[in-house]
């Protein structure tokens, strides 16, 4: 049954929920607002089984879209299904066979949504509510696309950003500058392509620089944004990037106020990255490598005062900024605070309502704290808690409606916030990644998040794309044994962070 919404002013639900369906089976309606409905009623005998197969078009009968070819009858849906699934096998790198299975489907779930966001050579956060390159959220994904083996995607989507320093949805934002050269420094450090680095480097080391004006600015630095929410088009504060220094520290603005920890933590990640590719490079290192080095001295000196204020603070003090050192007790203390006010009250696991992705970072803080369990409780809401149940989707807790774009849509469904989320979606991937293995300067880390309930069983991690190289390994509990395969990295730079005592051995080895 068909029904006209220019005719009738009603759509098909006003029928079902009479538990009928209108008379007509076809209908043309000028107002585009068409619904209809199929009823199939079906017997079936004992062992008896029934398929059936959709093909639902698109903008079907767009005017400048006749010259879509018509689908092929009969429907050849398995030959159409198993070439989709070739395709993603093919382009997801990383082979996991875990004990876990929600481990291995949540880390490729959250790769296949990110990659299927992206439009040309630019990420998104989400197809509808952000379909545009908001930088923070963007840097976040784009590198976890890069950790995930997309490097040729992530270095023409690299090359199409380096010359730009600062853009977003909410106009320009101090984290801005530093969160490029993070992404631009990424994929460099995952791929060792020295041509490539030579030809971003004279973005990097401008966004370097304007670091360090930032640092000294005496009054505000502005920089023009094109594109913006339309909330935000209109603002007056759209284009400033930060206002007049303080305490030796940036005062950028981010996510409508000016949250100092983030935003300097972010430059200290940015400066000894310009650092470490200049050297590359065989050029002066020791401007960016001061500089930053200055900023994390102030960075210390500030937290003393104020971390803990903002949910920012403890979700990038160690990653990914990596200024806050594992034991200063100060640091260690307020992350425990935190956990027992906000996280876990009084033994109880509260999770993030609203910003999920806060939790994912808290957790990944928490991992290289050395704080297993707590980032376990973490990942297991994560592994468990799906917006979209078992696709391993994340909401934003917020208007969903943000680009305007949801009532241009089909369907009664009512939009209360963004899912997947992109920032959610590469938080996770970053978590449950560096919980098999991360970098930790010039040691490769394994097993800081392995939980102790594997260790009874055989698990095998392959292709998994690290700065040293690809990375694959396998665990024996037989003999407690970790048996690594990676080309160019001495045995005595991998170290291993199991929850039990086990052997390394270096594949080759006798």
């Amino acid at each position: 049954g068909a029904v006209s919404y220019a005719e009738k002013r009603e759509d098909v639900s006003v029928y079902l929920k009479k538990g009928v369906l209108p008379e007509a089976d076809s209908v043309d309606d000028e107002s585009t607002w068409a619904s209809g409905a199929l009823e199939y009623k079906v017997r079936l005998g004992p062992g008896d089984k029934v398929r059936y197969d959709f093909a639902c078009h698109l903008h079907a009968g767009h005017w400048m879209l006749d010259w879509l070819k018509p689908l092929e009858r009969p429907l050849n849906i398995d030959r159409i299904r198993e070439d989709f699934l070739k395709r993603w096998r093919k382009q997801l790198k990383i082979k996991l066979d875990l004990p876990d299975r929600r481990f291995a489907d949540a880390l490729n779930c959250q790769l296949t949504h990110l990659y299927m966001f992206t439009v040309a050579n630019s990420v998104r956060i989400t197809p509808i509510s952000y379909p545009l390159w908001w930088l923070r959220d963007g840097s976040y994904v784009l590198n976890a696309l890069n950790k995930g083996g997309f490097h040729e995607f992530s270095e023409r989507a690299c090359r199409e950003i380096a010359p730009k320093d600062a853009f977003g949805g909410f106009g320009s934002e101090g984290d801005g500058p530093s969160e490029l050269i993070w992404v631009l420094s990424e994929h460099y450090l995952l791929t060792g392509d020295l041509e490539y680095l030579r030809d971003v480097w004279p973005h990097m080391e401008r966004k370097a620089r304007l670091l360090m004006e930032m640092r000294r600015a005496k009054k505000p630095i502005k920089i023009f944004t094109e594109f913006t929410i339309p909330k935000c088009m209109l603002a007056p504060n759209t284009d400033i990037l930060c206002l007049a220094a303080e305490n030796g520290l940036i005062k950028g603005k981010m996510d409508h106020h000016f949250p100092t920890l983030w935003i300097n933590g972010f430059a200290y990640l940015a400066l000894t990255r310009a650092a470490l590719c200049a050297e590359a490079l065989g050029l002066n290192s020791e401007i960016y490598r001061k500089e930053a080095e200055e900023i994390k001295a102030a960075l210390i000196r500030e937290a003393g005062r104020i971390f803990g204020q903002n949910d920012r603070d403890v979700t990038s003090a160690f990653w990914p900024c990596g200024w806050a050192s594992k034991e200063d007790r100060f640091i260690k203390e307020k992350f425990l605070e935190f956990w027992d006010k906000v996280r876990c009250p009084k033994g109880r696991h509260v999770p993030e309502p609203l910003w999920t992705y806060f939790e994912a970072g808290q957790a990944h803080n928490y991992l290289l704290l050395g704080e297993r369990d707590k980032a376990w409780l973490s990942i297991e809401w994560f592994l468990s808690n799906h917006t979209a149940p078992g696709l391993y989707t994340y909401p934003e807790g917020i208007d969903g409606n943000t680009a305007l774009l949801w009532p241009r849509t089909r369907g009664w469904d009512d939009v209360n916030y963004v899912t997947p989320h992109g920032w959610t979606a590469a938080e996770v991937f970053h978590l449950l990644r560096d919980c098999l293995a991360r970098e930790e300067g010039d040691r490769l880390v394994l097993g800081s998040g392995v939980p102790e309930s594997w260790m009874d069983r055989s698990f095998e991690v392959k292709g998994m794309p690290t700065y040293f190289g690809e990375l694959s390994f396998k665990y024996s509990p037989a003999d407690r044994e970790v048996e690594v395969s990676i080309d160019g990295l001495p045995e005595d730079r991998i170290e291993l962070e199991f929850p039990i005592r086990v052997k390394l051995k270096k594949k080759g080895q006798a």
